[in-house]
């Protein structure tokens, strides 16, 4: 996960430690799953938007996430 998308939902992480490139989720907690699929969708369009992800290119990601 980049800085970038860290600093875009840093309102909704400020109940989660953070570093400059992950989330630490308590284990003894539900996993905030709404939250989660934010995160990974705006990933997925940074990598999309990326021109030096040759996977992402050739949309090999595709087969491990379904994403609309």
């Amino acid at each position: 996960m980049s800085l970038s998308i860290l600093l875009l939902f840093k309102k909704e992480l400020t109940a989660y430690d953070t570093t400059k490139v992950a989330v630490h989720l308590p284990l003894d907690q539900k996993v905030p799953i709404s939250l989660v699929k934010k995160l990974v969708k705006e990933s997925l369009k940074i990598m999309k938007e990326s021109p030096k992800s040759a996977a992402v290119k050739n949309k090999r990601w595709k087969k491990y996430f379904h994403v609309k």
